[in-house]
């Protein structure tokens, strides 16, 4: 049988109703829950070698049939920010938007100590939003650890709070693989991260 992601997803969302959910949640779920028709979907493909490739081919096509599936299921509601969540909703929309607003005011009111942010508290956000996104496994640094040999405060802007690495042979057929490793080219990305919460 095949994945008819049009079919599932809203049954899922709906089952779920009131929790978000990404499209690479979604796929992951997807991938678990119907182990054979996956592998069946990778058997037939012609481009589908691994089970990473055949995720990130769940995730594009539940991104490019979200359109007919909201469509289809008015319910179904996505947030803007990204990565893009998923989710099922009875309510109207301008039902949720007073409840966003009064969440909002809610979280103004609120002491300041509440509302105050650290830069470490944004660290988890971003390597989320780095692997939901762009499949990118990113790492903290912890400058506190580094070897000190230019003073106090000599290492402030030695290192990036957060590196990360890009495969980027996760989506290559095989024989490109073989191609790359010949000629030695790049096969990783790295990427390096320095999180504020305000840009001067």
């Amino acid at each position: 049988m095949a994945i008819n992601i049009s079919k599932i997803l809203p049954e899922f969302l709906q089952k779920h109703q009131g929790q978000k959910f990404t499209a690479r949640q979604m796929a992951d779920w997807i991938f678990e829950t119907y182990p054979s028709e996956c592998q069946e979907k990778k058997k037939n493909s012609s481009f589908i070698k691994t089970d990473a490739e055949l995720l990130n081919q769940i995730v594009a096509e539940i991104g490019s049939q979200r359109p007919g599936i909201q469509k289809k299921n008015p319910q179904i509601k996505t947030t803007e920010g990204r990565p893009r969540h998923y989710y099922w909703t009875e309510k109207t929309e301008s039902t949720e938007v007073s409840e966003a607003e009064q969440s909002k005011q809610a979280v103004s009111a609120a002491p300041i100590g509440v509302q105050s942010l650290v830069e470490a508290n944004l660290y988890g956000l971003l390597t989320t939003y780095l692997w939901s996104e762009f499949n990118v496994h990113s790492m903290r640094i912890d400058e506190k650890k580094s070897s000190n040999k230019h003073g106090p405060k000599g290492n402030k802007w030695l290192y990036p709070d957060l590196v990360a690495m890009e495969d980027l042979t996760a989506s290559w057929h095989q024989e490109i693989k073989g191609v790359v490793n010949e000629y030695a080219d790049k096969k990783t990305k790295l990427w390096s991260f320095e999180v504020k919460l305000l840009l001067m």
